[in-house]
């Protein structure tokens, strides 16, 4: 592979003793060695600093302060990355062991890709896949409407020189500011799906996104104001029920595997 850029990851982590070794594991273990690896924890008392004490010399650049929450966190190794090709990876999630040459490789066949995100497998808290996500090609109108995320997050990495178009993660939320930094990406950007498996998403019962499903969705409604949809439209009511059923569509087998072991 003649294209080798650095890539920088970067996990932000608050008392995550239970999965960041798995998480830490994931990274380390890559078949692609260019790797930046940001580690912004927040001032964790659980035996999270003794495991990321046990990879010093895999840690390109760590800090443990208290901060404002996990965007905020990820905003500070975004001022640090000096990668090419940037992501984050919560310290639940896990990458598999080829997942960045794969994006790497998929970069150098697409320069005129921005952002490049892939599909997800949601896993336990014991590592078994439970299901795989595959998500549609971007469409700006579509994704911004959508009741969820219609990119999963630990799949997707993106060009230092996107950052330099749009301002980094806004921290005022503290559920959605995935789903609109992808939002804002898309304006000034080329987001690119590629039919790949790039990543774990872990459901378990302390996860932010478990515990805060209602924040979630408030925040949900306040990023669609802040980008001038409005929300409760018949046209977008409309728009948003058919991408839904498309996605669901898209996805039919793993939602049918979800009922069945209900």
């Amino acid at each position: 592979m003649s294209f080798q850029p650095t890539v920088t990851v970067i996990t932000p982590s608050w008392n995550s003793v239970e999965f960041i070794e798995r998480t830490i594991c994931s990274i380390v273990n890559q078949t692609y060695k260019n790797i930046e690896f940001i580690v912004v924890d927040g001032g964790s008392t659980d035996g999270t600093l003794d495991v990321l004490k046990r990879y010093a010399k895999n840690i390109s650049w760590m800090v443990s302060e208290k901060d404002n929450g996990m965007y905020h966190a990820i905003n500070k190794g975004l001022a640090r990355a000096s990668g090419e090709i940037v992501a984050y990876l919560n310290s639940d999630d896990i990458y598999y062991p080829n997942t960045i040459s794969e994006v790497v490789t998929s970069f150098s066949e697409h320069p005129e890709a921005d952002l490049i995100y892939g599909n997800l497998d949601f896993i336990n808290a014991k590592d078994r896949i439970m299901y795989n996500q595959i998500y549609p090609n971007f469409s700006a109108k579509n994704f911004v409407n959508a009741n969820y995320c219609m990119i999963g997050q630990p799949a997707s990495f993106w060009r230092s020189s996107l950052l330099k178009k749009i301002v980094g993660f806004d921290d005022s939320f503290k559920m959605v500011a995935d789903f609109d930094f992808f939002v804002r990406a898309g304006t000034v950007g080329n987001l690119m799906h590629i039919n790949k498996t790039l990543a774990a998403f872990r459901v378990h019962e302390k996860s932010l996104t478990s515990r805060q499903l209602q924040l979630n969705f408030s925040e949900i409604k306040l990023m669609r104001v802040k980008h001038g949809v409005a929300y409760n439209s018949l046209a977008h009511i409309i728009s948003r029920f058919m991408y839904d059923v498309y996605f669901k569509l898209i996805n039919f087998s793993s939602f049918k595997t979800r009922l069945m072991s209900k």
